[in-house]
């Protein structure tokens, strides 16, 4: 889709998340099987179904203004996905791969942060402020877990993980 307009990218940028959003409803259940502690698994669990109600928020968005979200793949999300795949299948020691884990699960986060906080953006530019809220509260979710992602890795929620 030729972007020729603000209203364009808007739709180019949800089209994206949208994807990003499909692509990650799988791959956190993948994550919290793969998962050690039942502290990180629960999270990644629930995470799961915050994700569905984005890309909800997403279909929502879409439907009112009458587009269509389906499209190609993230590129960006399938790398993401694929090297984390790759790297957690070399982690023997569940603890290493809980914090494998978590540092694969940063990098997604960080990705929906920035991808959420460019359609924000847009939707405001363009007059849509209903919307803009709606995409904003994911965005705050995906803030809220990228944090939650730091305090469990510094050892603020479970204590230290042994080096051994």
């Amino acid at each position: 889709m030729p972007i020729h307009t603000l209203q364009d990218l808007f739709i180019d940028q949800l089209r994206d998340i949208y994807s990003v959003e499909c692509q990650l409803v799988a791959a956190q259940a993948e994550l919290a099987a793969l998962a050690n502690g039942a502290h990180l698994q629960g999270r990644l669990r629930e995470h799961g179904a915050e994700t569905r109600r984005h890309k909800q928020r997403l279909v929502d968005i879409g439907r009112a203004h009458g587009f269509d979200l389906e499209g190609d793949p993230s590129r960006a999300m399938e790398g993401l996905i694929v090297g984390g795949r790759a790297h957690l299948s070399e982690a023997d020691d569940p603890y290493a791969r809980d914090f494998l884990i978590i540092a694969h699960s940063h990098r997604i986060e960080h990705y929906e942060i920035a991808a959420y906080g460019v359609a924000v953006a847009l939707a405001r530019q363009i007059g849509l402020h209903a919307e803009a809220e709606m995409l904003g509260r994911s965005l705050n979710e995906e803030r809220e877990m990228d944090a939650w992602l730091t305090r469990l890795a510094s050892g603020k929620l479970l204590g230290r993980i042994p080096a051994n």
